[in-house]
């Protein structure tokens, strides 16, 4: 567990187009390629956000990475991007950089990466370029200011010290210096099936886009708005019910994509 500050960066508002959040793609390029083209987005003037999680469980991890060289494009760092960085980081063959491969590689790597992250050698020069910018990847986004100011974060702004349980818009301002890393990339509370009575507002908090917890229903408990709706769940089993999941934070209007089907 990182003892380490979050990495929080600012954007401004968009005065010219319009701003798009995507939920977990996990490999599913395609599903994604097919929402941007329901919603006519435009790559000159719109803005595409992502919760995190980019790679693992689905069939094109490496054509999502490449969504990283987009100007328009601004994710922020999951779980699975922090098990990638962090083998990136451990020397070669030791026991540290085995130990983040095995975890990584059983968390959904196997999907793409099993020789990769087994034999660092196999790793091509253009995809390890692309991996690195993963760990240069933000833990929190905040976008413009006032009430039309939205935060990302991969799982939940937790605070286990608030009665209300949650991290504010003051507290991301200053730093967020009582939160761990861990909890914003891996906790599931907030959106745990069993607190699906919390509140939809959370006092001093922007509505909070976030990803992590798989539900086919997009959610908002405590201002967090969870919009993982399973695009991995849909690649496997062609489930009706789960798909990826685009949201035009302006109007809130969502466009589903499930695997092999068109989109709703």
């Amino acid at each position: 567990m990182s003892t380490s500050k979050p990495t929080i960066r600012h954007l401004p508002a968009n005065t010219q187009g319009r701003d798009f959040v995507v939920g977990d793609l996990h490999g599913c390029r395609r599903e994604l390629d097919q929402a941007l083209d329901a919603v006519r987005f435009d790559r000159a003037i719109d803005r595409l956000f992502s919760v995190g999680d980019l790679v693992d469980r689905g069939p094109d991890s490496v054509a999502c990475l490449k969504l990283l060289d987009e100007p328009w494009f601004h994710p922020i760092q999951g779980n699975h991007e922090a098990m990638l960085a962090t083998w990136l980081d451990a020397p070669p063959r030791s026991p540290e950089a085995r130990f983040a491969a095995m975890q990584a590689l059983d968390n959904g790597a196997r999907a793409w990466a099993t020789d990769y992250l087994l034999f660092r050698e196999a790793l091509p020069a253009e995809l390890e370029r692309l991996m690195r910018k993963l760990g240069t990847l933000p833990h929190v986004l905040v976008v413009g200011d006032g009430p039309a100011r939205f935060n990302i974060v991969h799982a939940e702004l937790r605070c286990q010290d608030r009665d209300d349980g949650v991290f504010t818009d003051a507290d991301i301002d200053a730093g967020l210096p009582d939160a761990l890393i861990f909890d914003l990339q891996w906790s599931r509370v907030i959106m745990a099936p069993g607190n699906d009575k919390l509140p939809e507002e959370a006092a001093g908090l922007s509505t909070t886009y976030c990803g992590h917890t798989i539900d086919p229903r997009v959610r908002r408990r405590l201002s967090h708005v969870c919009i993982d709706t399973g695009a991995c769940v849909a690649f496997k089993t062609r489930s009706a019910a789960h798909a990826l999941t685009l949201v035009e934070h302006s109007t809130g209007e969502e466009t589903r994509i499930a695997a092999g089907q068109a989109p709703s």
